[in-house]
């Protein structure tokens, strides 16, 4: 069937595209040759393409002859057409498209001319019959999925002209027993290769710097890997049958086992991140003096590795290189290196250091026996701290050391005594991590972060004291320490972040400071045992999800005037306690003698009380129970207050006769109080009228006379007023 297009004709597919259907139409079935030319109405066309699904599903076709008038094969052409043996393909095509003979599974050969620039994605899937494939010189690319499923396929050839592997290339060709990567190569995709189970060997040119995930993983049967080139950027390859992706940038020789020894060849010269992450299985590595870093990670978990020999050539080893290599009995690091990573070493027995590594993050060191030497420090200063001896029970921390790093003591469940000195300004994530045996913990001053999991599960804590300095304290800091009884967030803390006290289950009274805008998702989470809660903020901090679960009848103590923000945002709970203004309350020592009252009570937005007392026909007020004599008498007030006010019969002490109403005189012993006026001129005078001393009056003025007895006081042009001291 064809389709006529100006001049030429495409073979075409007659059904429907909708439901792969051939609608009545007849299937071409046995040997099939497809004419160069085809005549319609007496106009002679050239046959220049194979349209897309043109066979689709023609299963009953034996052999196909392309002539080679045809430039062009459309993908699905001849898509299912598990009957076909044999095709030819003339040189006249340029590309193969996107699964052109995908499940042809009776296809046991196929001849590619030079001709073909392009192997489309899923080409030949599923040719399951297919044994033996020559790629001409004129390919440059194979798509993703070409050959994947021709488990048939025991020969391969790839030509220098492709320079890239697709994803799943040669996916489950389970047959295949040798392949040979030329050097045009530059990239193996993602499971290009992935279980090849009958792959024996490989040979990798060296101008592949990319394998990507998986691209020999499952490939049983694998034992020499030979490759003579140097990765770049990170590369995650299985080439054995195990769960972790693992990169073998080198020659090796690998079965079906978990490889036990990897030897690095001398063309490499860095060992990538996450190069041998997790891989317990791994005992031994040689790196060669090529090699001048290791990167993040690169053996992390190796916990079966017992010999490393580091080479004078590295010069920086970076974070958690050998993190939890904890079968690593010595390390002897040569003083060529500079930088060491934050927690390089962490739970690594014996290290042995004779450089300086300045300016590490990590810290250098030079230690020679675990037990003796339960601290990893970095640089000669040894001023940031690495790990600690799990065995150890206590440690104190010199005041060298300015920062506790991450997983610094991570599950040192023996520590139980730990002294973090003031040179200290940060503890990291998982400092201190599974210290179970933990009991008190003194945050000093100078620390001014605590990370994320600092304390997670110290469930032996019982007392922790956190520093006024402390700006910011992380996620799930404190969980699960269900030891802690009492906590109190320090003034600079501005939020609480999520989970932080996450199920202590024995707190039973918290402090939150002043500063605390803000309380993070499930920060208070399973404590249910808290009685008591103060919280210092006037405006009350917002609150995520579940931040509490204790009862709801908690006690929680707010500031004055706070309670309209409490009452709303922290609805969950009933029992407020504060929140209203404090009061002032005043009596006569004697109704008799003189009578008192509160002019205006305190209020939240002005703490100032003014109360005043009035003294009876023959008596004058002397004194406030607070030593004051001002009347009226202005204070500020804190907490509930009471005053009594004293008054004394005239004659007896103090003034004698009613004063003017813009300022007062009152005594104390042989002193004479002056208040209510200011800048004014006061003259004292003798019972003789001598005078005796002048000086001008401040808001309150005081004169000491020499001895008991009667004086007169002028202020201003007001008239003298007799005072007697006794």
């Amino acid at each position: 069937y064809y389709n006529i297009s100006g001049s030429t004709v495409s073979v075409t597919y007659p059904g429907s595209h909708s439901i792969n259907s051939w609608s009545g139409y007849a299937k071409p079935t046995g040997p099939l040759t497809i004419p160069s030319t085809v005549t319609y109405s007496g106009t002679t066309y050239s046959v220049t393409s194979i349209g897309n699904d043109a066979f689709l599903d023609c299963s009953g076709l034996t052999t196909v002859t392309i002539p080679n008038s045809v430039t062009s094969i459309g993908y699905d052409a001849f898509y299912g057409c598990s009957g076909l043996t044999t095709v030819t393909i003339p040189n006249s095509v340029t590309s193969i498209s996107s699964s052109t003979f995908r499940y042809c599974i009776g296809l046991t050969t196929v001849t590619i001319p030079n001709t073909v620039t392009s192997i489309g994605s899923n080409a030949f899937y599923g040719c399951i019959g297919l044994t033996t494939v020559t790629i001409p010189n004129s390919v440059t690319s194979i798509g993703d999925g070409a050959f994947a499923g021709c488990s048939g396929l025991t020969t391969v050839t790839i030509p220098n002209t492709v320079t890239s592997i697709s994803n799943s290339a040669f996916r489950y060709c389970s047959g295949l027993t040798t392949v040979t990567i030329p050097n045009s190569v530059t990239s193996i995709g993602n499971s290009a290769f992935f279980g090849c189970s009958g792959l024996t060997s490989v040979t990798i040119g060296n101008s592949v710097t990319f394998i990507d995930y998986d691209a020999f993983y499952d490939c049983r049967g694998l034992t020499t890997v030979n490759y003579l080139g140097s990765l770049e950027g990170w590369c995650n390859i299985t080439f054995s049958n195990y769960s972790n992706p693992v990169c073998y940038a080198r020659n090796l020789s690998i079965g079906g086992t978990p490889l036990t020894h990897a030897a690095i060849p001398s063309s490499v010269t860095q060992i990538k991140p996450f190069t041998f992450y997790n891989d317990t299985a791994l005992t031994t590595v040689t790196i060669p003096n090529t090699v001048t870093s290791i990167g993040i990670s690169a053996f992390y978990g190796c916990s079966g590795l017992t010999t490393v020999t580091i080479p004078n050539s590295v010069t920086s080893i970076d974070i958690s290189a050998f993190f939890g290599c904890s079968g690593l009995t010595t390390v002897t690091i040569p003083n060529t290196v500079t930088t060491i990573g934050k927690s390089a070493f962490a739970r690594v027995r014996n290290i042995i250091y004779y450089g300086t590594a300045s300016g590490s993050p990590w810290g250098a060191l030079s230690v020679n026996g675990y037990e003796e030497y339960p601290l990893v420090f970095s640089d000669d200063s040894k001023t940031h701290l690495l790990g600690c001896n799990t065995s150890a029970t206590t440690v104190t921390i010199p005041n060298s050391v300015t920062s506790i790093g991450i997983s610094a003591f991570y599950g040192c469940s023996g520590l139980t005594t730990v002294t973090i000195p003031n040179s200290v300004t940060s503890i990291d994530i998982s400092a201190f991590f599974g210290c179970s045996g933990l009991t008190t913990v003194t945050i000093p001053n100078s620390v001014t972060s605590i990370g994320n999991y600092a304390f997670y599960g110290c469930s032996g804590l019982t007392s922790v004291t956190i520093g006024d300095s402390v700006t910011s304290i992380g996620k799930a800091a404190f969980y699960d320490c269900s030891g802690l009884t009492t906590v109190t967030i320090p003034n600079s803390v501005t939020f609480i972040d999520t989970a932080v006290f996450y199920n202590c289950r024995g707190l039973t009274t918290v402090t939150i400071g002043n500063s605390v805008t803000s309380i993070c998702d499930r920060a208070f989470y399973g404590c249910d045992s808290i009685l008591d809660i103060t919280a210092l903020p006037t405006i009350s901090p917002t609150l995520g999800t579940n931040v509490f679960t204790c009862s709801r009848s908690t006690i929680v103590n707010i500031p004055c005037g706070s309670l309209m923000y409490y009452s709303v945002d922290w609805d969950y709970f009933t029992n407020f306690v504060g929140g209203d203004a404090f009061s002032v309350s005043v009596e006569s020592d004697a109704a008799s003698q003189g009578s008192v009252a509160v002019l205006s009570q305190p209020t939240c937005e002005d703490p100032q009380a003014v109360v005043s007392a009035t003294p009876a026909p023959g008596y004058h007020f002397l004194r406030w129970s607070d030593g004051s004599t001002s009347n009226p008498y202005t204070l500020i007030v804190d907490s509930d207050t009471s005053l009594i006010a004293y008054f004394a019969l005239d004659g007896t002490e103090g003034i004698n006769n009613v004063q003017p109403s813009d300022y007062s005189i009152s005594t104390l012993g042989n002193q004479v109080f002056i208040t209510g006026t200011s800048n004014q001129l006061v003259r004292i005078f003798d019972s003789m009228g001598r005078l005796l001393s002048t000086f001008h009056t401040s808001s309150t003025t005081s004169f000491q006379a020499p001895a008991m007895g009667v004086y007169l006081v002028q202020v201003g042009d007001s008239p003298a007023q007799r005072v007697v001291l006794r």
